[in-house]
């Protein structure tokens, strides 16, 4: 097992723990997963709207749409109980006979959580942070 001491936190640490870098000699980067996130972070906070701005423009590009389109293509076929319920929910949002609540946690804008794709229209109305907490 190779060892590494990372230039950041000075620790020596596994070679799991750190990146693959097929520039570095021993193909590891070096600085640690945790130090790494940890810059990554700062970074992404410190330039949210240039890195909004760009994941925007990335989500744009023609291999990225074709990578969506497919993935929604397959969760479809997998679960097609779900599409069939977003789909119900979406109309009667549409027609009116619903309407979109605020997420019941934080009050932010949400979307409709179904705990039962037998009931189409009963749903728990939660953000996309709380959303991903409860799928």
């Amino acid at each position: 097992m190779i060892a590494k001491v990372c230039r950041r936190c000075g620790k020596t640490k596994t070679a799991k723990e750190f990146y693959r870098h097929k520039e570095m000699a021993d193909g590891y980067l070096n600085f640690c997963k945790t130090c790494t996130r940890k810059r990554v972070a700062k970074h992404r906070n410190k330039n949210i709207d240039q890195i909004r701005e760009y994941d925007r423009n990335r989500a744009k590009k023609p291999h990225r749409r074709q990578h969506i389109t497919e993935n929604t293509r397959v969760w479809r076929a997998k679960n097609p109980k779900g599409y069939r319920a977003q789909n119900k929910l979406n109309n009667a949002i549409r027609d009116g006979k619903i309407q979109r609540q605020p997420c019941r946690i934080c009050g932010k804008v949400a979307h409709g959580h179904h705990p039962d794709y037998d009931k189409p229209l009963d749903v728990d109305w939660l953000c996309a942070k709380h959303h991903k907490q409860y799928a």
